[in-house]
């Protein structure tokens, strides 16, 4: 049986850090360099929103139904999650009339696909840092 999402997520974050910091003093972790923090957009970093965007990146237009499937939200929380990234410029959507019901797909745009892979570097040079030599 898989483990609610929440279960996962904090499991994993101890696990990395548990791995991160291994043999390594506070003053080790706390020396490194944290100005590329500054640049990171916050609202970004959320796990679901990352989440969002690695869905978008790997298939291109994705319904929300199939969104939230595959993520196990409910709707308002992805709702709300994609309006974020939305007002972001991180992603666009559109509404058709499909049969008899409306079909809202999402795609990522050019903006999303550059600060999302700005991010994913930022995070795997975090953990380089942190990674004991």
């Amino acid at each position: 049986m898989n483990k609610p999402r929440h279960i996962w997520f904090k499991e994993a974050r101890n696990e990395l850090c548990a791995q991160a910091l291994k043999g390594r003093t506070f003053e080790e972790i706390t020396k490194t360099d944290e100005s590329y923090f500054k640049e990171l957009p916050e609202k970004l970093l959320h796990p679901s929103r990352l989440a969002i965007m690695k869905i978008l990146i790997t298939h291109g237009e994705v319904e929300f139904r199939d969104l939230k499937h595959d993520l196990q939200m409910t709707d308002g929380n992805l709702a709300s999650h994609l309006r974020t990234l939305d007002s972001l410029g991180y992603v666009r959507w559109e509404k058709e009339i499909f049969g008899r019901r409306i079909r809202t797909t999402y795609q990522i745009t050019q903006k999303g696909i550059t600060d999302f892979n700005e991010t994913i570097h930022y995070l795997r040079q975090l953990v380089d840092d942190l990674t004991p030599p």
